[in-house]
This record gives C-alpha cells, structure tokens and sequence, in this order.
C-alpha cells in the first residue's frame, strides 16, 4: 500500500514585486502551524426569483493568498520592505506569486496583484506570534508540474 503524500515542507513560494523585487525572492521561514492560507474562490453569483426559482451566472473574482511568517523569518524584511515603501511614497506595488507544491504536482501563478493587508508587527506573548500578509490577485491559474 502507498501512503499519500500531504507534506508542505518542500512547497516554494516565489514573490516578485514591481520596482522592489523585480528578480523574485523566495519567501522563507514559514510559520509553523500555517505557511499560507488561500481565500475561497466565488464561482456562481445566485439569485432567487419570487417565483422559486434560481438563476446564476459567473463572476470573476480576485484570489486572496494569506502568508505567515514566523517572528524569526528572513523574509520578514521582504515584507516590512513592501509595507514601508508603500506608506512612504502612498503607492502600490504591482506583485505575482508562484506557489509550487510537489506533493500535488502542481503550481499555482498568481498574477497582477497588491499586497492588501499586513500585521507586520508581531504579537508579543510567551514567544513572539507569526506575522501575516495578504495579497489579492486579478488571477490563479494552476499547472501541472
């Protein structure tokens, strides 16, 4: 019997951001319990008719890709850097996202999107808690790999 392959540990996230990391860097140093978190994605917009019945129709919808790093990260200061040049000359930063997972043969391209939101301070309590930085992107196509 085959045991199924679920590990995460091998998994690359490449970031690349107009201006600031126009090379890519690969982020490192994941929080422990979550690396990244992916927003559902919206496929139908429904309605329901007085007469009971349904209608839907297909609405495109930006993806949302949450990554947590650990207070130890080196890529922390990829982020804060982000964060810090976007405050600084009230911009945003035009990113794309490459997600790569060998445990399911896949890669995921996310493109044309900003960083939204960032708790770029972390939480002091018994150890310091992971930082997490959202991204929104126009689209997720996926690839086999």
């Amino acid at each position: 019997m085959t045991v199924g392959n679920i590990t995460d540990a091998n998994s690359v996230v490449m970031l690349t951001v107009d201006n600031l990391y126009p090379a890519g860097v690969q982020i490192q140093g994941f929080s422990t319990d979550t690396a990244w978190t992916a927003g559902d994605s919206q496929i139908a917009e429904t309605r329901m008719g007085v007469d009971g019945r349904l209608s839907a129709g297909y609405t495109p919808q930006p993806r949302t890709i949450t990554i947590s790093l650990e207070a130890s990260s080196p890529s922390l200061e990829v982020m804060r850097n982000i964060v810090e040049t976007s405050r600084v000359n009230k911009a945003c930063y035009t990113c794309a996202m490459q997600i790569t997972i060998p445990a399911q043969g896949k890669e995921y391209n996310l493109t044309n999107g900003v960083l939204q939101t960032a708790h770029d301070l972390s939480d002091g309590k018994k150890t310091l808690d992971p930082s997490s930085f959202t991204f929104i992107f126009e689209s997720c196509e996926s690839s086999t790999i």
